[in-house]
């Protein structure tokens, strides 16, 4: 589905898949990245969740005016960048630091889920299809561009 996605937000898929093709190893924690990062370019979400930094950098400045969102840092490995840890961001403080974004993004979610804080408007869509689409919570009632993803999966 994303590599027939035209129109808004395509090059940032391209980019995400691109990343993807690139990886040789823990193919099936990078498939699960990708699905994470690109669905929210499918959704029309222009404003990345997932901010990445070089091991090293300053991550006190990297987390200044971040509201909410997360944190990778990674190393340079022979050309291809190779994850070291992704922080959880919640209002300019890293909360929690694990070894993956899909993890990274579970703590995320569980966090506004529970604690029933809104969905940031620059996600909505995100956390929507995370919840209704994939988790099967609340699913009855969705909005068009999440039934929308829906209806495509179910027809993949």
């Amino acid at each position: 589905m994303y590599r027939s996605r035209r129109g808004d937000n395509e090059d940032e898929l391209k980019a995400v898949l691109t990343s993807l093709d690139e990886q040789t190893t823990d193919i099936a924690m990078h498939r699960r990245s990708a699905a994470l990062r690109g669905l929210q370019f499918y959704l029309r979400e222009n404003i990345p969740i997932v901010k990445t930094i070089q091991r090293g950098n300053d991550v006190e400045r990297q987390t200044r005016g971040m509201q909410i969102g997360l944190l990778e840092t990674v190393i340079d490995a022979g050309g291809l960048d190779s994850v070291v840890d992704v922080a959880v961001v919640v209002e300019e403080e890293v909360l929690l630091n694990v070894s993956d974004v899909p993890t990274a993004f579970g703590v995320l979610f569980g966090l506004f889920y529970t604690l029933y804080i809104d969905y940031p408007k620059q996600w909505k869509y995100l956390f929507e299809a995370v919840q209704k689409v994939f988790l099967g919570l609340d699913s009855e009632k969705c909005s068009a561009r999440i039934q929308s993803l829906r209806t495509k999966l179910l027809q993949v």
